[in-house]
This record gives structure tokens, sequence and C-alpha cells, in this order.
């Protein structure tokens, strides 16, 4: 009798081992998937925030700054166009502080994850001096190329 109540004894501490090894490898890998799924949110926050926040006395360096975090796509657009636009907002003496209002990831694949985004800005330039409010909606692709994430393409949404 003894050895049967022993045995069983064992075998509750075995199975009691093994639910929490379960447990904790669990809970290992959630937050290692919230990590990862709050590293994509992120990235797509500060990506908005360099591109909502210039002032005309900083463009080439806040252009720049935009650039070094993107990829892809985004890279290659604004790219091409960066010194146009670098031109415009000296010239018309642009300066915008943006904020980020709300952030949700929309989807997560492989090494992509696509975050929606909602802004807002003040904007002022050399015939509005006075900062207008702006607000935009984003859809924010975010890529990780081997633990380096970032910015492959921004659509505005309506």
């Amino acid at each position: 009798m003894r050895t049967l109540v022993g045995a069983g004894g064992a075998l509750l501490l075995v199975l009691a081992l093994a639910a929490a090894t379960v447990l904790l490898l669990r809970a290992t890998t959630s937050a290692e998937d919230d990590a990862r799924r709050e590293a994509f949110v992120q990235t797509a926050r500060q990506g908005v925030l360099n591109l909502t926040n210039i002032r005309h006395q900083t463009a080439a360096e806040d252009v720049q700054n935009l650039l070094d975090g993107s990829s892809g796509t985004f890279a290659e657009e604004f790219g091409a166009g960066k010194d146009s636009y670098i031109q415009v907002v000296q010239q018309a003496q642009v300066d915008s502080a943006g904020t980020i209002e709300a952030s949700a990831l929309e989807r997560l694949d492989d090494n992509t994850g696509v975050v929606l985004v909602a802004s807002s800005a003040k904007v002022s330039n050399s015939s509005s001096p006075q900062p207008e409010d702006r607000s935009y909606r984003l859809r924010v692709t975010v890529v990780d190329d081997g633990g380096r994430m970032t910015v492959s393409k921004v659509d505005f949404v309506p």
C-alpha cells in the first residue's frame, strides 16, 4: 500500500513539474511574441514621428533621419525626391511638430508587420505663420531584416 501511495505521489509530482514547465514555456513564448509585436508598432510610430516632425532650419538632417529608418518602396520613392522636398521645406519655411495619437498592429507575417497609426501635427509656413492642426491616418509597413526594423511603405488612409 505504501509503495502504491509513494508511486502515486511521485506521479503527481512529475505531472505537476511537467505542467509547470509547459506553462513557463507558454509564458516565455507569449512574452517574446508581445515584445516582437511591440517592436513593429514602435518602429512604425517612430517612422511617422520622423515623417511629421520637420523644421526648415534642419530639413536636410530631418530627411536623412527619416531615410535612415526606411527601406524598400518608401526609401526609394522618398529618397528620389528628397532634394526637391528639402528645397520646398526650406523656401516655404515649413515647420511641422507631429505627435502620435494612436497605433495598432493590423497584421504580422514572418518578417513584415502592418501598423495603423493616427497622428496629428501643428504645421506652419511662411504664408501661414500661425500653426494649423493637421490629422493623418497612415498604414505603415515595417520589415524586419535580420533584427533591423525599417519602414518600407507608408500609405495615407482616407
